[in-house]
């Protein structure tokens, strides 16, 4: 059972002002109330998956490596067009 918050696996502040915490599933809702008694306003997203957002990059840089590689490729057949013609 969690004590106090230096007992955490991990904590770790990341950019957009949010912590991210690692804990077993079992004291989670201990430490919810441990956090809700800290601080007052927190808000514990017990289902937060820190892999989406990872996956929403990817797909935007294979989108955007897939575009410029079309684009590469259509001015390389446009020049050959004109070179042959």
């Amino acid at each position: 059972m969690i004590k106090t918050l230096n007992e955490l696996l991990s904590v770790k502040k990341l950019n957009d002002k949010l912590w991210k915490i690692v804990v077993l599933k079992s004291y989670c809702s201990t430490l919810q109330a441990m956090l809700n008694e800290i601080f007052s306003s927190s808000n514990v997203n017990l289902n937060y998956d820190s892999t989406k957002s990872i996956i929403s990059e990817m797909k935007n840089l294979v989108y955007n490596m897939t575009k410029t590689l079309c684009e590469y490729l259509f001015i390389k057949r446009v020049k050959r067009i004109i070179k042959e013609s």
